[in-house]
């Protein structure tokens, strides 16, 4: 229910519930949860893009906070969270994500924008992070692995 005010539109409960259930995309991703005392406050959906030139790649989506616990920072955490552990435990460099917000959000944790030519989607925004630092000549050589909004 966390992205229902965002992607119900309007939607019976039930059925929205039962689309998330049944999602191709929701079932293949790995889902991240951020708990404040045993309580689910925001989730994001992370992907698996395979490997850019010998790098891991993940895709970052579905970010959703409740809305009342917005704008207290649980979104940013359940971001940075993510990147810390697949960057650790997977070894993971490359990270994109769809913003739908302002891209200022993601900015303020290492992600870019992606050049003009490579946005795919109206209405939302391609964003990129590599670790350690952003690596322009990356993003250029694997320009044509950036997937369609997930």
């Amino acid at each position: 229910m966390m992205g229902y005010d965002a992607w119900g539109d309007g939607e019976a409960v039930a059925s929205y519930l039962d689309r998330c259930r049944r999602s191709p995309k929701y079932q293949k991703g790995c889902w991240y949860v951020l708990d404040i005392d045993q309580q689910p406050v925001s989730s994001l959906l992370v992907h698996d893009f395979q490997e850019w030139g010998g790098l891991p790649a993940r895709g970052i989506g579905s970010i959703a906070t409740n809305p009342d616990n917005r704008r207290k920072g649980h979104g940013h955490r359940i971001v940075e969270l993510a990147i810390d552990a697949l960057s650790m435990e997977e070894q993971v460099r490359i990270f994109i994500l769809y913003s739908d917000i302002n891209p200022r959000f993601y900015e303020n944790m290492g992600f870019v924008v992606a050049p003009q030519q490579y946005q795919k989607t109206s209405g939302s925004t391609l964003m990129l992070k590599t670790l350690p630092e952003f690596d322009k000549a990356l993003i250029e050589e694997n320009k044509h692995r950036f997937p369609s909004y997930f």
